[in-house]
């Protein structure tokens, strides 16, 4: 998306330089042009209104296509378009956002101000499909904003209903874009399992936490899953030994890599040796009863 701004930016500063300002075009495509503008603008101002209510369209993009719509229009109209068409004050607010983005490069370049503004407007008014976590007829799940001089931005859950989607909540710990993952299983039309794997998130000890969240829940529609450790039995009955036959399922991943190809909730396999493991403990060096495959084995 950033790409495709700054290209139509530059193509058209340089239609403009390269063919002189005004009476480009005809005086009918300038009004065409002028009342599209003036049906967009309205609807780009309600759009910003109503998301300060945490309202906001259905798809993720449908704000920032209006927003740049509305920019790219007005350039066009000052640098491109027949000046008997416009009016002399309509003509002073067209050139102010048609130099705008010049104005918007030495702001950029104050320190710590300039990029902390420059983050926030790119996350409103560019955007990026990776922030996109997962989205379906029902919810989208994406980031919040970008890490900077502080602690990274949480996810956010957006409940889809007609046209558009509203923020019904946002995730307690931040999400690391470099380093987390977030895995979504449906279980219904309403109801949702996440886990959001963090392994280096010093507030996720775990490395992962799991939710359940509820579509339209009267209550809290974001249910933390706290395991309770304590009431676990981990201890053995036995040393495990050479030439034992053992069941390996789950791992330090949500989703092991052992367990894709083919596809299982666990394996099975034989203890063949004892390696040094992490810190104390020896690690068991298992022969798995079952061929599997994968990028990195």
């Amino acid at each position: 998306m950033l790409v495709i701004v700054i290209s139509a930016i530059a193509i058209i500063y340089m239609l403009t330089i390269y063919t002189g300002s005004g009476n480009k075009l005809s005086a009918r495509a300038t009004r065409i042009i002028r009342i599209s503008l003036f049906i967009l603008a309205p609807v780009l101002i309600a759009l910003i209104t109503i998301s300060r209510y945490n309202i906001f369209p259905r798809g993720y993009w449908v704000t920032k296509a209006i927003f740049w719509s509305v920019i790219f229009m007005i350039m066009v109209l000052f640098g491109l378009g027949n000046r008997a068409a416009l009016g002399k004050i309509e003509r002073s607010i067209y050139k102010f956002f048609y130099f705008l983005p010049l104005a918007w490069i030495p702001f950029l370049l104050i320190p710590f101000f300039g990029f902390g503004v420059g983050i926030v407007f790119y996350v409103a008014f560019i955007g990026d499909e990776s922030f996109i976590k997962y989205s379906d007829e029902n919810i989208r799940i994406q980031k919040t904003g970008i890490r900077f001089l502080g602690p990274d931005s949480p996810l956010a859950i957006y409940v889809k209903d007609g046209l558009f989607a509203y923020k019904d909540t946002v995730f307690s710990t931040g999400y690391n874009a470099a380093k987390d993952s977030v895995h979504v299983r449906r279980l219904n039309d309403s109801t949702y399992f996440l886990i959001h794997y963090a392994p280096d998130n010093y507030q996720v000890p775990t490395g992962f936490e799991e939710y359940k969240f509820y579509i339209n829940s009267t209550g809290n529609s974001l249910q933390q899953i706290i395991p309770k450790i304590d009431t676990v039995n981990t201890t053995l009955p036995s040393p495990i030994k050479i030439g034992d036959t053992i069941k390996l399922s789950g791992g330090y991943d949500y989703d092991p890599l052992y367990l894709k190809t083919p596809v299982a909730s666990f394996r099975t396999g034989t203890v063949i040796q004892f390696i040094k493991g992490q810190n104390e403990s020896p690690a068991a060096v298992v022969k798995l009863d079952q061929e599997i495959s994968g990028e990195k084995i």
